[in-house]
């Protein structure tokens, strides 16, 4: 056996040396070279961060510590995760739930899902096989995951795929675990089964016939959008996954004059829990301009994520971050800020808008969103306001580009063919989440002209007559 020959010694060798080095300095820092002389019987380990690499010729071992490669970055070429089943961003868990991984690509090695939150410390599972679930799973059928066992509250999941070329890529999602609240009954849906009888879908004061209905809308839709031929409605393509379901209450109406442009907005708002826990809201707007033409815009807006961008409201000024919730916590209400403020991004086409609450109903708790359905964890403001008095600030630019006409959009402003283009029965994913398209028709007026500042904002006070929480 030649003396010349890497890695021709046995292992063992090598592991002794290293267990001997070890023994006699087991504090030293090495740099570049060093050298250390043993005596017969002697022995030593060696520690290294990344690979020992080395040369055993005759009387004398050289070993090196391999450099670091670097960090791992993912490949476009890699698998992608394209969604979760079973979780969404911003989702409340509890019970045992089935989380499956649904992963796109050539020869995939495994799946790693990243458990975190407030009871563990990197809670990791490996899936080689497809399906590729949370916890793994028996024939297909998943063994799921028992929120039970986990402490209420945050949790992120972060989820893995792999290649055997070691391209991977990630998918985060951030949720609630939420197992010891009561959930109150969502409202009912329906045409005429509200608790005075009145309609779901559609606008109704806050008591009908001295019934109280417990919540109201704000303005009325006035009669030019009827007799124009639209119709004023909850529910329809443009809503949010299940918004009139758990939200009817948030749908205000909202109707103004600027510049000599009659608008009616339809937003989606409530100053609670229930209001703040989405990023995304729907909205509907209506302009009749100068010339008698009305216009109609819709879609969804984003306020910002539910936990990083609501930012208690102080004096001294506004934060520049857009779009972000300015929100109304304890020490904030004491020192007489009694206002939350929503700022919406839609599409450059549509409408910049401010929405101001005031009197909030309740008062900002970081990580209300862990128990968004008990309204017995609601810090409800002192002094048990309905949020009924709102400020609309609104303004439309002629000079962005925008088309005239009847046009079609995502609900995430994406302007598109028609109705039938291939991305309306396609998903697009947004911070996380990945959801099914719908293609909304727009109209803008050749004749429609610009709303901007000065003028553009205007306050009220709206009729909280039988209106309790949520509202």
């Amino acid at each position: 056996m030649s003396s010349t020959n890497r890695f021709t010694r046995p292992i063992l060798f090598l592991l002794s040396v290293g267990m001997l080095i070890a023994i006699i300095l087991p504090l030293a820092t090495w740099a570049n070279q060093q050298t250390i002389g043993l005596a017969a019987g002697d022995e030593i380990t060696i520690t290294c961060e990344t690979l020992l690499d080395g040369v055993v010729e005759g009387n004398e071992a050289r070993l090196t510590c391999t450099s670091p490669d670097p960090s791992p970055t993912a490949t476009p070429g890699g698998p992608t995760i394209t969604s979760l089943n079973g979780v969404a961003d911003g989702q409340r868990l509890s019970g045992t739930v089935a989380i499956e991984a649904i992963v796109e690509g050539e020869d995939i090695q495994q799946v790693a899902f990243n458990l975190e939150g407030p009871d563990t410390t990197n809670v990791v599972h490996v899936e080689r096989r497809y399906p590729y679930f949370l916890f793994g799973d028996r024939n297909g059928d998943p063994n799921g995951w028992n929120t039970t066992e986990y402490t209420d509250g945050n949790y992120t999941l972060t989820v893995t795929a792999s290649d055997s070329q070691d391209q991977h890529n990630s998918y985060e999602v951030a949720f609630a675990v939420a197992n010891t609240s009561s959930p109150t009954p969502t409202p009912p849906t329906g045409i005429g089964d509200g608790i005075c009888g009145e309609s779901m879908t559609e606008w109704h004061p806050p008591t009908i016939s001295g019934c109280a209905t417990d919540h109201e809308h704000g303005d009325a839709p006035p009669e030019w959008i009827a007799q124009t031929g639209y119709s004023v409605r909850f529910a329809g393509d443009f809503n949010t996954p299940r918004e009139n379901e758990l939200k009817h209450a948030a749908f205000k109406g909202f109707e103004a004059r600027f510049s000599n442009v009659d608008i009616y907005f339809r937003v989606h708002a409530q100053a609670n829990p229930m209001g703040r826990s989405a990023r995304y809201h729907s909205y509907q707007v209506w302009a009749r301009d100068p010339s008698g033409n009305v216009s109609h815009w819709q879609g969804w807006y984003d306020t910002g994520d539910p936990e990083r961008d609501r930012i208690v409201r102080r004096r001294g000024g506004e934060p520049d971050r857009r779009p972000i919730m300015l929100v109304v916590d304890r020490e904030a209400w004491d020192a007489g800020i009694r206002c939350e403020q929503w700022y919406a991004a839609t599409a450059t086409w549509s409408w910049d808008f401010g929405w101001t609450i005031c009197n909030t109903t309740t008062l900002f708790q970081p990580g209300e969103n862990t128990s968004i359905y008990d309204e017995s964890t609601w810090a409800v403001s002192p002094d048990n306001s309905k949020g009924t008095t709102r400020r609309l600030e609104a303004a439309w630019y002629s000079s962005r580009p925008h088309p005239t006409g009847t046009f079609y959009t995502t609900q995430f402003g994406e302007i598109v063919s028609g109705p039938d283009d291939a991305r309306c029965s396609g998903t697009t994913a947004k911070f996380g989440v990945t959801y099914d398209n719908m293609c909304l028709e727009q109209y803008i007026a050749p004749t429609m002209t610009e709303v901007k500042f000065p003028g553009n904002a205007v306050q009220k006070q709206f009729d909280a007559t039988g209106v309790e929480l949520p509202n």
